[in-house]
């Protein structure tokens, strides 16, 4: 679901704080999914989604949508403050497990096997991810968690939208032969 009408929404969020409260509904819980997986701490999470979103309420002002979009350009702030936090910290994230229920919209409308398959193949994404190295981990977090475009990716990387194409593409290789050979032992 993406918000319609969104640039219209950010131009009235900077003088009408119930815009932003919308903004804010809607990219909340995606924005904390995404520290959460980034760093696998609750308050952690919290702390780092609250500073962002302080950051993107007062700043405001500053966000040019010939820029990038709002989305990528919000992204980049919980990204810019998660390694903030970590620097501050002296310490590189762990990365958290899928959430469950993540990937399972209509979860009473599932099978019990279907469930139980789809735990399985979490669990393998999983141990998969964590074997990555740390930059494949955030474009494929990026990628298919925020769901993020290439052109979103590069925005919120501050690196070109070509460059985002070539690390999401090199990810997902390392990703696939990485599980195969999981898979296979």
């Amino acid at each position: 679901m993406e918000l319609e009408h969104e640039q219209e929404l950010v131009e009235r969020a900077r003088e009408d704080d119930a815009a932003f409260v919308t903004l804010y509904d809607f990219y909340f819980p995606k924005i904390y999914a995404y520290v959460y997986k980034r760093c696998g701490h609750q308050q952690t999470a919290e702390d780092v989604v609250s500073v962002a979103f302080t950051k993107v309420f007062t700043g405001l002002g500053t966000y040019n949508a010939q820029s990038g979009s709002f989305k990528a350009w919000v992204y980049r702030i919980a990204t810019n403050v998660l390694i903030d936090h970590y620097r501050k910290q002296g310490r590189r994230p762990k990365e958290a497990e899928i959430p469950e229920g993540y990937d399972i919209e209509h979860k009473d409308a599932e099978r019990a096997d279907d469930r139980v398959d789809r735990k399985i193949d979490r669990g393998r994404i999983e141990h998969v991810l964590k074997q990555l190295p740390e930059k494949d981990q955030e474009i494929l977090q990026l990628k298919f968690f925020a769901e993020l475009s290439n052109i979103e990716i590069a925005q919120a990387l501050g690196i070109s939208a070509n460059n985002a194409g070539v690390r999401v593409y090199r990810s997902l290789k390392a990703f696939k032969k990485q599980y195969q050979s999981y898979v296979e032992a």
